[in-house]
Order: C-alpha cells, then structure tokens, then sequence
C-alpha cells in the first residue's frame, strides 16, 4: 500500500489530482520512481520558522522565482525523506521537523521544457507529494549554488512579492492555511 492508498483530499482539485496520480499509477506502477520522461514522483516542502509567520524560500534558477525545496525521488521511495534531503540540500538547514508524518497536500505539477546540464529536458509532470517542515529561524542558510540565486526567510505577509510564478501561489496559500489550521487544531 502506497500514502496515495490512504490520502484524503481536501479539496476538489486534490481530489482530481489524486485520480490523475493513481491512474498513473496503474499505467506506469515503480516507474514513478525514476525520471520517467512523460511524468514522475517528486517530494516539496515549505520551511517555515517556529511561530509560522516566515517561510525559507529559495531562487530557483530554472524558474526563475523565489519557491519551495524538493526534488525528485530518483529511486528513493520515502517521500518524506526525500522533501527532507532536498530541503537540507537547498537551505543548508539540518535542524528540520516534520509538522506531521502525513503529506500536507499533493498535486500534479507541469514542467515546462528546459536545458539541464546541456541537455534538452521536455515537458512533462511531476506528481508531487507536499510536507511542512520547521525549522530553527536562526541556523544559519547556505545556498545551493548549482541550482539556486539565493535561500531566505520570506515574511508571509510578504511571499507575494517574490514568488513571480503566478501558478504556485494558490499552493503556497493553501499549504500555508493548512499548516495554521494544523497548529491551531494541535495546540488546544
């Protein structure tokens, strides 16, 4: 059994992007777990500070846009690890916590052409896996230069002004909400 066994969605586009993953899922099985060309597994997570009022983003060269951590499974199976991995690879931070165990959302996510490395790399989807992670908002940040401009703490109130990825921002909004309501609903 895999998390997407038991997932539930909390909303309408979670619920169609669910479908879409497990009929992936169906067609395509452990492949997933690879760069399969047309569409594969990926792990995010948003960084935030204790009091969840920052979150750490970093400058994605390929976006082009201030953004969450994570990548890609590459063979790896445990989604959380890998939102980990990336996020400690990205940030430089090492002191991170799980807000919880379960992913805090999913969603199926295009990627549009680009150059890697030389390569050309078509088009295709990332079946991504979301966590919240917190960290200690004074451990030092150190950028991953291969494929960033920068990590920094982004005041909430603020994520609007950098993220220039219009797309992303109804992500951002809904992990952000989710991990308050989170907060609020264990801290009674």
């Amino acid at each position: 059994m895999n998390l997407f066994d038991t997932y539930q969605p909390q909303d309408p586009f979670e619920v169609a992007d669910l479908d879409y993953i497990r009929d992936a899922i169906k067609h395509y099985g452990d492949a997933l777990y690879q760069r399969h060309q047309h569409m594969h597994y990926s792990a995010s997570a948003m960084i935030f500070n204790q009091t969840m009022t920052k979150t750490v983003m970093i400058y994605h060269k390929l976006y082009d846009s201030w953004g969450w951590v994570g990548g890609h499974m590459d063979g790896m199976t445990d989604f959380k690890m890998v939102a980990i991995k990336e996020a400690t690879e990205e940030t430089g931070l090492s002191d991170l916590k799980l807000l919880s165990d379960k992913p805090i959302s999913i969603e199926v996510l295009p990627v549009w052409f680009h150059m890697k490395k030389g390569a050309a790399i078509s088009s295709h989807l990332h079946l991504n896996v979301s966590y919240i992670l917190i960290a200690n908002e004074d451990e030092p940040l150190l950028a991953n230069d291969i494929e960033t401009d920068g990590v920094r703490w982004i005041d909430l109130k603020d994520i609007n002004q950098f993220v220039s990825e219009p797309e992303m921002m109804p992500i951002y909004t809904k992990i952000i909400e989710r991990g308050k309501n989170h907060e609020k609903h264990n801290s009674i």
